[in-house]
């Protein structure tokens, strides 16, 4: 082990020296965060290191509570009201804007773990959330509810992940990767598009066709029948090109280019009763009402519910204070909800507060912007103004006509929250990688891949129950793909473009060769036995997709912990 290197720590005697070694080592230093976790650890009294592995493990999880939230509450409404109001269709919503708001946790992961020189981690966690989600969350859909699948979507979706894939491998194999390669992802990522929309259009073709072979023969029959029994009989014009009638195969084809690979936005589960479905004696009255909903962190009604689990209520208090300050900061237009979630006067206290979290974050509030004003002192006139306007231009009780600019708002905003704790989580696994002697590869593949891909798990799952199994398991392939695609295609293009259009290099480890064996038998496994099978998706096909998981899994950690040890 090279001394340089910040696992080198552990060679040390005494906590002293330790701590010396990470505060002057650069390799010890946080890149992106805001705590100095490695700092915090070695520096602190030998009893207390105890305490501060626990808040790791408590601090971790709260911050992939805090993703998800962002994610799922704030980030995504507002991508749906925006893809509403550029008037976008539901086949490029669902392969553009409203993939993104699905990917984002894994997308802003990359970025944070490319920004902090971190590649290993990124391919880990794209590959382990790929695996993840492509046996354990698509094996639980097969195995809640059993279907038949579509086949030309899913033979689609497959073959493009397998070429993604093996092209992430070759990439690392090589040991750097250029511009044109990681435009490559993104172009890639274009032409899965077209041949989306494509396939859609060839499809409709082909029904129209049909249903204009239908029409002709019901007139030469109709034709027929009037000449032999001498009668006019009049077919109108319409019946000659109507569209056949919707069988269920034509039902699930619509719904496969619709929603892949943004299945959890578009049909989004609701998994518990909320505050406005549930009777509460005690709420307050108007005009009040909104802005005590909208206020409260936690659904006061859902707690008080008797017929809502234990779990459930857990879960609401655990991420209160994340919602807390999320609905300070964030606007949220949210088509699901009355009046779109307008509330006049949580809209003043965000423009007071969010402008300010926005400069604070991104670390330019003390910027000059004049000889004696900084830009902090700016943005709370800005703010100011911007709650005076929304006070003398709305109303209380009904969203003003440009209630939808605020998703845009929120959008920017929810994005800054996103990163940030992607940026703080990556540094947290640093410092787990440190003091247990894990590779970033095993990281991404375990840790990170798992908190960002939980909620894959119970959204499409979720769908299953709710008679959608075929939405879920087609979510299980074309969701991973795209995060793949511009999980790599946007972070090295960003990073190359800062660099200089100089390579960035590559480690290409006996992990990372595990990683991409395990993603091409993962894919292969499904691509053989569902055509196998003729593409009935049973619950033998789900327990074999688990236990391949928890063989790949064992596969890797011996293949880690033999390397490093």
């Amino acid at each position: 082990m090279h001394p340089k290197d910040c696992d080198f720590v552990h060679h040390l005697n005494t906590s002293q020296a330790q701590c010396e070694f990470v505060q002057n080592n650069p390799d010890c230093q946080s890149d992106g965060g805001f705590i100095d976790y490695i700092d915090f650890y070695f520096c602190s009294e030998s009893h207390h290191q105890y305490l501060a592995l626990a808040a790791f493990v408590l601090w971790i999880l709260v911050l992939f509570v805090a993703l998800a939230t962002s994610a799922d509450d704030f980030f995504c409404p507002n991508l749906a009201v925006i893809s509403r109001t550029l008037r976008l269709s539901h086949n490029i919503a669902g392969v553009t804007i409203l993939a993104f708001g699905n990917g984002a946790p894994d997308i802003f992961s990359s970025l944070a773990g490319i920004s902090q020189a971190r590649p290993e981690l990124v391919l880990g966690e794209l590959f382990g959330a790929g695996v993840f989600v492509t046996t354990v969350v698509s094996g639980a859909t097969c195995i809640t509810k059993p279907f038949k699948l579509m086949e030309r979507p899913f033979l689609r979706d497959v073959i493009f992940y397998l070429g993604a894939g093996f092209w992430a491998f070759w990439i690392f194999y090589s040991g750097k990767i250029h511009l044109y390669e990681a435009l490559g992802f993104l172009g890639l990522y274009l032409v899965y598009i077209v041949v989306v929309l494509v396939g859609r259009l060839v499809h409709h073709r082909q029904r129209r066709s049909e249903s204009l072979l239908r029409a002709n023969h019901l007139f030469e029959d109709s034709s027929e029948s009037s000449s032999n029994s001498n009668l006019n009989i009049f077919i109108p014009n319409e019946t000659l090109i109507e569209d056949p009638p919707v069988t269920e195969d034509d039902e699930l084809e619509n719904q496969d280019d619709s929603e892949i690979p943004n299945t959890e936005i578009l049909a989004r589960p609701n998994p518990s009763p909320s505050l406005s479905n549930i009777e509460d004696p005690h709420e307050p009255q108007e005009p009040y009402m909104k802005f005590y909903k909208a206020f409260l962190p936690m659904d006061m009604g859902l707690l008080r519910s008797g017929e809502v689990s234990i779990v459930r209520k857990i879960w609401e208090v655990v991420r209160s204070p994340v919602v807390f300050l999320l609905n300070l900061t964030v606007p949220v237009v949210n088509d699901d909800l009355e009046d779109g979630s307008w509330c006049q006067h949580m809209a003043i206290i965000q423009c007071l507060i969010a402008p300010q979290f926005v400069i604070f974050a991104v670390s330019v509030a003390f910027t000059p912007i004049f000889q004696s004003v900084n830009l902090w002192e700016l943005m709370i006139m800005i703010g100011q103004a911007l709650a005076i306007f929304i006070l003398c231009t709305s109303s209380p009780n009904y969203p003003p006509r440009y209630h939808a600019l605020l998703a845009y708002v929120g959008f920017g905003v929810s994005v800054i929250w996103i990163y940030l704790i992607a940026n703080e989580i990556v540094s947290l696994l640093k410092t787990v990688g440190v003091l247990f002697g894990l590779s970033d590869a095993i990281l991404g593949l375990t840790v990170l891949a798992w908190g960002n891909s939980i909620g894959d798990l119970i959204t499409n799952t979720s769908m299953a129950k709710q008679g959608y199994p075929r939405m879920g398991y087609s979510a299980c392939f074309g969701g991973p793909l795209f995060n793949l695609l511009l999980g790599i295609g946007i972070p090295f293009t960003k990073a190359l473009i800062q660099n200089g259009n100089r390579p960035i290099s590559l480690e290409f480890n006996p992990m990372v060769m595990v990683l991409s064996a395990s993603l091409g038998v993962a894919l292969l496994t499904s691509f053989v036995m569902m055509p196998l099978s003729k593409f009935r998706a049973s619950r033998t096909h789900g327990f074999v997709l688990i236990g391949l998981y928890l063989a790949l899994l064992t596969a890797a950690i011996f293949v880690e912990f033999k390397v490093t040890y």
